[in-house]
């Protein structure tokens, strides 16, 4: 683990100092306009690397707010002016990173991406301070920045968030959505988080799209947005796959 952990942060050492990091995009299918998720990758000579292979490795070093500076940069850079949403991941310790939101706030004003920006916040059970992770929430939605809590339902404290953040957007997380064509315990239970998320004037979008049958489940729940391979793999040029 020790070696494997060393080869992902030179790896990301390496691919910051030659500009190497790159942005890939996955679309997310949405009946009022399609949205964007952006996801990082390292260019390597003809092979894309994919963070399975090196984001772990260096979530606790100096490198990993480097990374997530870089991708903001990348992204915004690459959307501005375009009439689409697009979503970055950032998670709580991010937040608290008062550098990483100085960055953050900067490169929202130099691109002018606001009212195109969803933040999707990754799940913690290690929040330090609740009170600065939702005042930057709110904060951000003044500015027209749409927040999304990412891996809805892998954890334990989700509904807490949705109470106590208010955010616009939900996932529901793969782990649910890739058995509602299969296991109706599944199916209900994901209905149940629709239906509450709806109640609480918050949209829903489905992620693990992997296959016909559970599209065309998912559609039956009036989920807001649809997200997986079967609808489009990340690329780097948003082109999306036709699908009714």
């Amino acid at each position: 683990k020790f070696e494997k952990d060393l080869a992902g942060v030179n790896m990301v050492k390496s691919a910051l100092e030659e500009d190497r990091l790159i942005a890939y995009y996955q679309p997310i299918i949405k009946a009022y306009g399609n949205s964007f998720e952006c996801l990082v990758r390292i260019q390597d000579g003809d092979r894309v690397i994919s963070p399975f292979f090196f984001l772990d490795a260096v979530t606790k070093t100096k490198y990993y707010s480097q990374l997530t500076q870089r991708m903001i940069e990348k992204s915004f850079q690459f959307f501005s002016g375009k009439d689409v949403t697009f979503s970055i991941n950032l998670s709580f310790d991010d937040i608290e990173d008062v550098e990483l939101v100085t960055f953050l706030k900067e490169k929202m004003k130099q691109y002018n991406v606001e009212n195109q920006l969803i933040l999707e916040i990754l799940e913690s059970e290690n929040i330090v301070d609740f009170t600065l992770i939702r005042d930057f929430i709110h904060e951000m939605q003044a500015l027209g920045v749409q927040i999304a809590i990412d891996d809805f339902g892998s954890g334990y404290s989700n509904f807490t968030y949705l109470l106590e953040l208010k955010p616009n957007y939900i996932k529901i997380d793969g782990s649910l959505i890739k058995d509602i064509a299969t296991v109706e315990e599944s199916y209900i239970l994901v209905r149940t988080i629709t239906n509450l998320a709806h109640e609480l004037g918050i949209k829903v979008v489905a992620e693990y799209i992997e296959n016909e049958d559970i599209y065309n489940k998912a559609k039956r729940l009036y989920i807001d947005g649809y997200q997986g391979y079967f609808l489009g793999a990340p690329n780097s040029t948003m082109e999306l796959l036709p699908q009714s």
